[in-house]
Formats: structure tokens, C-alpha cells, sequence
């Protein structure tokens, strides 16, 4: 569960990266039209969920709690990157499983052994860019699967950055052709955490 969940935080890194290049060569042309100052607004909207540090802007989070800041998560989309132009791709999930692995075949036992045995971890960090940007997210996914209910800041973030997301998804896809069950699209209620 641990990688699986890994994955599907990591994976909209990929699309982000892949819509900002995207976003530049269209800035570039036509940068007055509304769609792309829109799409532009979007996904600095994700960014900025993942990264803020300021509960006024953003009510009930805190620093440091699933915290992201704009550089870990372009890193994290590029590693996620395979191939080259026209044939790129986001790594599915077993490739991303096997490069999380690679030389160091025991480590998802020592994530997963309770409590985690972080030295190992962390001794693997510098020989895999991949370990290396996941750590802190790592900990984090650790941290709350030791807890029944995950801490207010926590629930907080991703629900700021669930709502984003949505957001994003609903101006990617309109009219519900690539993710076609409504549902899946509500927003988590903001005032069942007690924020706006």
C-alpha cells in the first residue's frame, strides 16, 4: 500500500511538468488567450497547495506538514519521465516500483517493518534521485499510516490541493471524456475540517 500510494501522490508531478512545458510554448504564441492564462492560474493553484506555508492563505495548514515545496515537485515529475519528445511518458507503476528498489532490494521491508527502519533508508538516498526526492513524503506516508486519523494540518493540505486538482481536471476535461464518473470529482468538504 505504502508504494501504491507513493505513486499515486507522485504521478500528477509528471502531468504538471508535462502541462507547464506545454503551457510555455503556448505562452509563447498566443500567451492573451483566456484558456491558457487560466490553465496558467490552474497550475500555479497545485503549486502553491503543495508548498504554502502561510494558514492565512491557506486555512489549517502548517509548514512542513505534506509539504512540497515547487522544486521537489518538478524534480519528482522529471525523474518520473521516460523516454524523449514525442515518445515521453510518465513511468508506470512498476517501473517506478523497480527504480525505487533498484540496489536496495530489502528496503520496502524496512519502510514497511514497524517502527521503520529509516538508517538504511537513508544510507540509500544519495545512490537513487528517486529515494532521494520521495524521502520526506515518505516519512510523512509513514508517519500517518501509524496514526488512526492523519493531524488537522495534514487533512488540511491535501484536501486544499484535492480541490485544486479538481479544478485542474475539470478545465482539462470539461466534458467529462477521460475521467467520466462526476462523482469522483467532488470536493471534500473544507467545513467538515472546521476551515472555509
Amino acid at each position: 500500500a505504502l508504494l501504491n500510494t507513493l505513486f499515486a501522490v507522485c504521478e500528477p508531478f509528471y502531468y504538471m511538468v508535462e502541462l507547464q512545458r506545454e503551457l510555455t510554448l503556448t505562452l509563447m504564441a498566443n500567451s492573451s488567450s483566456p484558456t491558457t492564462q487560466l490553465l496558467a492560474r490552474c497550475l500555479n493553484a497545485v503549486e502553491h497547495a503543495w508548498s504554502c506555508e502561510d494558514a492565512r492563505a491557506m486555512p489549517g495548514v502548517e509548514a512542513g506538514q505534506w509539504q512540497m515545496f515547487k522544486g521537489e515537485q518538478r524534480a519528482l515529475g522529471e525523474i518520473l519521465s521516460v523516454g524523449e519528445g514525442h515518445s515521453r511518458r510518465c513511468m508506470g507503476f512498476v517501473e517506478f516500483k523497480k527504480e525505487l528498489l533498484r540496489d536496495a532490494p530489502s528496503l520496502l521491508a524496512h519502510l514497511c517493518a514497524s517502527p521503520p527502519i529509516w538508517r538504511d533508508f537513508e544510507m540509500s538516498l544519495e545512490r537513487n534521485p528517486l529515494r532521494y526526492e520521495l524521502h520526506k513524503l515518505i516519512r510523512q506516508l509513514r508517519a500517518a499510516t501509524d496514526v488512526l486519523v492523519l493531524p488537522l494540518p495534514a487533512r488540511s493540505r491535501l484536501s486544499h490541493v484535492q480541490h485544486v486538482m479538481v479544478d485542474l481536471l475539470d478545465l482539462l476535461d470539461p466534458d467529462f471524456v477521460h475521467f467520466p464518473v462526476p462523482n469522483l470529482r467532488a470536493k471534500i468538504p473544507l467545513s467538515a475540517l472546521g476551515l472555509r
